[in-house]
């Protein structure tokens, strides 16, 4: 038989006693196990560990931390939301700040009379090159951010 194949079944069969062991199984998934299992001898054993395994969890009762430890906790979640405001705030301040010196210096540019055309055009061409550049990096950071990096690689 197929190298394939057969571990497509396996595959299969470990799926339907996941679904057995859950209470998902319809009657006819339950003769398609029987019928694996049948064929498969040496997967018994490891629907038997799935059993062990489910019991063992479903009996397992997490501990409380301490209430020291969740003080702690939320007082670093209050410094990073804090901090996070903060640097937040002062990144827009400084953005405005910018984009209005930068305004600025256009204005005074354009309003310059001693000064060609050809150079004026010159600087607002770096100008906008700059802006588009910083707005194409941007974008592509963002992106990036949003999108799992390596969802391309297999496991």
């Amino acid at each position: 038989m197929n190298q394939k194949l057969i571990l497509a079944e396996k595959e299969r069969c470990q799926q339907l006693m996941m679904a057995e062991i859950d209470g998902e199984t319809t009657g006819k998934e339950k003769a398609e196990l029987s019928e694996l299992l049948q064929k498969y001898p040496e997967l018994s054993l490891e629907q038997s560990t799935f059993r062990q395994l489910k019991e063992v969890t479903q009996n397992m009762k997490l501990k409380q931390p301490d209430a020291e430890i969740w003080q702690t906790y939320w007082y670093n979640v209050y410094n990073r939301i804090e901090r996070g405001f903060a640097w937040f705030i002062f990144t827009l301040g400084i953005g405005i700040l910018i984009v209005y010196g930068l305004l600025q210096a256009v204005l005074d540019l354009w309003n310059e009379p001693n000064l060609p055309m050809i150079v004026k055009l010159g600087i607002f061409g770096i100008l906008l090159g700059l802006v588009l550049l910083l707005i194409s990096t941007l974008r592509e950071k963002l992106f990036l951010r949003r999108h799992e990096r390596y969802k391309e690689v297999k496991k």
